[in-house]
């Protein structure tokens, strides 16, 4: 009885393989079968923690703009002179000034590299969090697919199985076979009906993980996945190692954080150097006609207390 049950199943599983949608080369399949190609493109599309790390680098972008640019200009209005009781446009001297506080370019410089090194970290990031999310998406996809697959098979052999048990006990009250042949039947249906469980509570997980990287519904239903293609991997071990450590963006983002930690230390010790000032001030007076001044200043610092604990905390 388990030799043919065997052969029942063995054939039941070929032929539903032999009639199951076949993958097409150009990864979609060839009728409305879902493929890893179609999570994974709807994953990157929509997947909400792989969109705010994107925007995470674009923010990152966008501050190399305002680096290394100068502060804004201070502009000031003055009316000198101006006799009691009168308006302030009746003043003897008005005058106008720009002025615009500025450091040495190699201040700026660094700011610019540093703003630099922050994009390349949150791309780093990114495609960390990408790979990871994918990662994820091919682990659920398999899940599912396994699930559903092998479930497919065991509803088969469980029909068969149901038809085995119930000629066991047709066989038994004849007189045809054992009570333990009908055991035997009963308790490798009951096997069976567990295992079927099992992989029905392993779909539905899969489906939920799918659905939630797709931020969808956890209950939305997902179409049969295709039957999964047999495929070699070409690559030893030591080669997908290899190739891991150049290319796994953790170490990237590692080490861009390293170059970035070097800069703020630099820009700490550029807080040591003096920073420029001028102005420029334009004058109109009733007694002497219109003027012009210009000045430059340097803001030295001279108490480096608290500077250079600064420096000490980058």
């Amino acid at each position: 009885l388990t030799i043919l049950f065997l052969c029942l199943s063995t054939n039941s599983a070929w032929s539903a393989a032999q009639h199951h949608t076949e993958p097409s080369t150009d990864g979609h399949a060839t009728s409305s079968t879902l493929t890893l190609g179609q999570i994974l493109s709807e994953v990157k599309a929509k997947n909400p923690d792989l969109a705010a790390a994107a925007e995470s680098a674009k923010s990152a972008e966008s501050q190399v703009h305002a680096a290394g640019v100068l502060d804004n200009p201070e502009l000031g209005a003055e009316w000198m002179y101006t006799p009691n009781g009168s308006f302030v446009t009746e003043s003897d001297e008005k005058n106008w000034t720009i002025k615009q506080a500025f450091r040495i370019p190699a201040a700026y410089s660094l700011q610019k590299t540093a703003a630099h090194t922050q994009v390349d970290i949150q791309n780093a990031n990114y495609q960390a969090k990408l790979r990871e999310i994918l990662t994820d998406a091919r682990s659920a996809y398999s899940m599912y697919n396994h699930a559903f697959h092998v479930l497919e098979f065991y509803q088969g052999n469980i029909a068969v199985m149901r038809r085995f048990a119930k000629a066991a006990e047709s066989k038994y009250v004849a007189g045809q076979a054992t009570q333990g042949d009908v055991l035997k039947a009963q308790v490798e249906l009951t096997r069976m009906l567990n295992m079927q469980i099992e992989l029905q509570q392993e779909q539905q997980t899969a489906l939920a993980m799918l659905n939630r990287l797709m931020d969808r519904p956890a209950e939305s239903p997902l179409p049969q996945p295709e039957y999964p293609p047999w495929r070699k991997l070409n690559r030893t071990y030591d080669q997908l190692l290899q190739t891991a450590w150049q290319q796994k963006p953790e170490l990237r983002s590692a080490s861009y954080n390293v170059q970035l930690s070097a800069l703020a230390v630099e820009q700490r010790q550029s807080e040591f150097w003096p920073e420029g000032m001028a102005q420029y001030r334009s004058r109109s007076s009733v007694a002497n006609g219109s003027s012009y001044d210009l000045m430059l200043g340097l803001t030295l610092p001279l108490w480096r207390g608290t500077l250079a604990a600064q420096e000490k905390s980058a």
